[in-house]
């Protein structure tokens, strides 16, 4: 398969969100991440969300926390929660950050 080939087809399975469920109520927020994961397992398609919302990354396979442009942690919800034994990935973001300053 020529390069090109190869980059038109990453680039085609490979779907970017930025904030995908701002402003919108909740039944269409659920129903908007049911058509996200569906296209996951469906087509094969990586689907890549960026969002303030950190509790709606929790629906996530992985997830990668940045701040200042540097990676704080990156894998599984499940994984980073049982990591810092905490409930809420909202709060080991702020964990991360507190650490992150000293």
């Amino acid at each position: 398969m020529s390069e090109l080939k190869v980059l038109t087809w990453t680039f085609l399975t490979c779907l970017f969100h930025c904030r995908p469920t701002v402003g919108v109520d909740p039944i269409l927020r659920e129903n908007i991440w049911k058509y996200l994961r569906g296209l996951v397992v469906s087509k094969k398609t990586t689907v890549i969300v960026t969002t303030h919302y950190i509790n709606e990354a929790e629906q996530s396979d992985c997830v990668g926390m940045l701040r200042n442009g540097r990676l704080l942690i990156e894998d599984s919800p499940s994984e980073i929660l049982n990591k810092f034994k905490l409930e809420r990935l909202d709060d080991v973001f702020a964990h991360l950050c507190q650490m992150s300053k000293e």
